[in-house]
């Protein structure tokens, strides 16, 4: 084992780090020091709570009933835990046929006063009237529907943010209770 060349190599790096640290002195003391400057913003409004309802639904059966004019929507409800429970809820179910020329679609909407009074999953069978059942030019079978459930309604037929699907391989198709004429 040489040692001069350990006691050698012990210096050289002994004057490379001493040197590291006094140009880094050096640097550091030539730059003019900044007083902290003190900043008082606001502290920051918190957001305005917002009441967020999660409820999933499961649509069971739709189904028209053109003799008594009205629409039948079985639905499986579940409230997601920890959220609070909307006072209402509303139902709105669009009709359409794929076949129909026009592009019609027809709304029955229906409410569902205090959800969840009994529990966080509950089973619900909207009922709502169906007006444009008594119309002439309605088609009395081939419907299909969606079913949008929501805890806010303003007088649309469905979420103004969803754009209406008529692909029926994903929609639901709806049961037909019609009149049947006999033959004299």
């Amino acid at each position: 084992m040489n040692v001069r060349k350990h006691v050698a190599g012990f210096a050289i790096f002994s004057v490379i780090l001493s040197s590291a640290i006094l140009i880094n002195n050096l640097l550091a003391s030539s730059m003019p020091l900044l007083a902290p400057v003190q900043v008082n913003f606001p502290p920051p409004n918190p957001p305005a709570p917002s009441v967020v309802h999660a409820v999933g639904s499961r649509v069971k059966l739709v189904s028209l009933d053109f003799i008594n004019r009205q629409s039948y929507t079985a639905l499986s409800l579940t409230r997601e835990a920890g959220r609070p429970a909307p006072a209402k809820l509303w139902v709105t179910t669009l009709f359409f046929t794929p076949n129909n020329p026009s592009k019609r679609v027809w709304t029955s909407v229906a409410e569902i006063p205090g959800p969840f009074a009994n529990g966080d999953t509950f089973e619900y069978v909207a009922t709502a009237s169906c007006e444009w059942c008594s119309y002439p030019d309605a088609p009395k079978a081939g419907y299909f529907a969606r079913v949008y459930v929501t805890a806010g309604y303003a007088d649309s037929s469905y979420p103004p943010d969803i754009d209406f699907d008529r692909d029926i391989t994903t929609a639901i198709p709806v049961v037909v209770q019609a009149e049947r004429k006999t033959p004299r």
